[in-house]
């Protein structure tokens, strides 16, 4: 599922298998509830950190465009 969302788009097919493997142990260690509150909570964890960068982006662009407009004049 990591993959199909793209939070592994890595070029490490290494890193991959050791991330997938360490959550099936995971996945084995909890309750079906447990897990798939741990599975929400790290979405919306790589969510939110998305959606920070590109905050993130848009105020570094705007910022680096008021920036190149000071200069121009």
């Amino acid at each position: 599922m990591l993959e199909e969302r793209g939070y592994l788009n890595g070029d490490s097919k290494a890193l991959k298998d050791s991330l997938i493997n360490k959550l099936s142990l995971l996945e084995e260690k909890l309750s079906d509830v447990e897990f798939q509150n741990f599975e929400e909570l790290l979405f919306k964890t790589f969510e939110t950190i998305e959606d920070e960068f590109f905050e993130l982006g848009l105020l570094l662009g705007s910022m680096l465009g008021e920036e190149i407009e000071y200069e121009n004049k």
